[in-house]
């Protein structure tokens, strides 16, 4: 499938995700995935409320993971992560300039990062 029949299925709603070829996080990044414990910790949230979606995108380089809850409510509040070779960012709402971005050995520092979720969840954005 081309890509525009791909992306015209997509906006027509016709086509699948599992149609799109998904990537996997590149070793450099798969790193830093294992060391942060990020995955570890959006895991623990499977025992509540919280709507968890992760995607690797930019050709393996960068993982987004999106917490939602209060989904099916109008408005409904979010959460991104955003996990790349480099960095590790928090964003929560953007009004309020809720950004957080560790890099080097915070990347690998368990604390930081649940203090960062914790910040993040406690300002998020509203949609």
């Amino acid at each position: 499938m081309s890509f525009a029949e791909t992306v015209d299925g997509i906006v027509r709603g016709t086509s699948r995700r599992s149609e799109l070829a998904p990537l996997t996080p590149t070793s450099k990044l798969q790193g830093i995935i294992d060391k942060s414990r990020i995955i570890d910790l959006f895991e623990q949230l499977g025992q509540t409320p919280i709507e968890i979606e992760k995607e690797v995108i930019e050709n393996g380089k960068k993982m987004v993971l999106a917490a939602k809850w209060g989904v099916g409510a109008s408005p409904h509040s979010q959460i991104i992560v955003s996990i790349t070779e480099s960095s590790i960012s928090f964003i929560g709402d953007a009004a309020n300039s809720q950004y957080i971005r560790l890099v080097g050995k915070d990347m690998r520092n368990l604390q930081k990062i649940e203090e960062s979720l914790k910040d993040t969840f406690s300002n998020p954005q509203t949609i």
